[in-house]
């Protein structure tokens, strides 16, 4: 924390000398608000939707064969598909999750190539994320730039199906 204050202090002395620009861009924003980033919620939405009622058929299934007058081979059955069914919740949760990592990844490459590209339009030497900034003068915000950029270059984004 030490060593990021004193940089930030030497671009904040350098800024007001006029021989660094800097400029803030709000990544978190970007992400929730671009065309690609609500295409990836809505898509992880919908596939955890699907997943849920899979899952909830599959939990009605062991329920009809959990009734009185159970044999021990019945037992032993409706075990067996309760660790099946446990497996196959761990194993979708982790597809899905890594399915939308994946998505943000390549969301997060494009934003930083649309970001590098208004930083040389514009003669920027230095982007900071604006969540890392406590108090700011004199420093352009381009989120908004980037977000209407990043919606003309990468207007969807697939998420890997599961």
């Amino acid at each position: 924390m030490r060593i990021f204050t004193l940089v930030l202090l030497l671009l904040i002395h350098q800024t007001s000398q006029g021989t660094t620009r800097i400029a803030v861009v709000d990544l978190k924003r970007i992400a929730t608000e671009s065309k690609a980033g609500k295409s990836i919620e809505a898509q992880i939405e919908a596939i955890n939707n699907e997943a849920r009622k899979e899952l909830e058929a599959h939990e009605a299934r062991i329920k009809a064969m959990d009734t009185g007058g159970k044999t021990g081979e019945d037992v032993r059955k409706i075990e067996e598909l309760q660790i099946a069914l446990y497996d196959m919740v761990r194993t979708r949760k982790y597809r899905i999750t890594e399915a939308y990592r994946k998505a943000m990844s390549t969301l997060e490459t494009k934003m930083k190539e649309v970001i590098k590209e208004i930083c040389i339009k514009k003669g920027l030497k230095v982007v900071l994320n604006a969540e890392m900034v406590v108090l700011m003068f004199g420093v352009e915000d381009i989120t908004e730039e980037v977000i209407s950029r990043l919606n003309k270059v990468l207007p969807n984004l697939e998420v890997e199906k599961q």
